[in-house]
């Protein structure tokens, strides 16, 4: 059943045989939406959260993507910026709710950030020759999309801090090392993996699901609040704005003052609405 459901960056697909959702993210990199693209993972997670007869999840990539392209940051508000970054953590964390094994094939792609999404996922492979590029803290933003609360339950978080602190690249071994990735691609692993989850109880599989997420899940907003407390000076200094615009970073001796102005501005806005 191909062409599913419209969107602009990718096609859906359903397998009657595996009990399957395929999500083939396909579109050229150089017409990347990210807030359609967001909007559109959006609507599909609400379209899967009661399609209880969907065993399985399978999202890949065709090209290298990246989420938060320079072109976008350089030019995209702040409010809806820190709007969207939100939304982006929301939807890396609900997929631990989702009722079916949600499998992230990454292709080539080397964006931490797009890469973040999918940590929330069940299961995630790479091409063997895939880097993953952590400079992120160089671009001025943090993992607010996972955050080190879900970084540091789910991956051998020691190994992970010191590539962020650095900005050093993961090969595929590094990205097996550290548990990001569970296996390398190879010819029909996806097909067999799609008909091992389709022979499970599908009861036993939700609920195994939920058992070995309950600790994440249980304390899911307190843990989204505070990597948002911490990421929040890195959103409200506009570095990532500065980095995408080749200017120079905030210093943080001025950072006091711009959370006290940027509190202002909150309740300000809040008595005009």
């Amino acid at each position: 059943m191909p062409n599913l459901l419209d969107f602009t960056h990718f096609e859906v697909s359903l397998s009657r045989e595996t009990k399957n959702c395929t999500v083939n993210i396909h579109k050229n990199p150089e017409s990347f939406d990210s807030k359609v693209f967001i909007t559109e993972i959006e609507s599909l997670f609400n379209w899967l959260s009661n399609k209880l007869e969907i065993s399985s999840l399978l999202i890949e990539f065709n090209e290298d993507i990246t989420l938060l392209n320079r072109d976008f940051t350089a030019n995209e508000n702040p409010k809806s910026f820190v709007d969207l970054c939100h939304k982006i953590q929301e939807l890396t964390w609900i997929q631990l709710l989702l009722p079916q094994t949600i499998i992230w094939d990454m292709g080539k792609v080397s964006d931490f950030h797009m890469w973040e999404l999918s940590y929330g996922g069940d299961v995630r492979m790479c091409d063997d020759e895939t880097t993953l590029i952590t400079n992120i803290l160089e671009r001025g933003l943090c993992p607010i999309f996972s955050g080190p609360s879900m970084l540091n339950k789910i991956f051998n978080y020691s190994k992970i801090k010191a590539h962020l602190n650095c900005g050093l690249e993961l090969n595929t071994d590094d990205l097996l090392d550290v548990g990001i990735i569970h296996f390398k691609n190879s010819f029909g692993l996806k097909k067999s993996l799609l008909a091992k989850v389709a022979k499970q109880s599908s009861v036993a599989r939700i609920q195994h699901k939920r058992s070995i997420n309950n600790e994440l899940i249980e304390d899911m907003q307190k843990l989204m609040d505070k990597d948002r407390e911490f990421a929040h000076a890195s959103l409200v200094t506009g570095d990532w704005k500065s980095f995408a615009q080749n200017k120079d970073f905030v210093n943080p001796r001025e950072l006091g003052r711009i959370l006290k102005d940027n509190k202002e501005q909150l309740e300000e806005s809040e008595i005009s609405a």
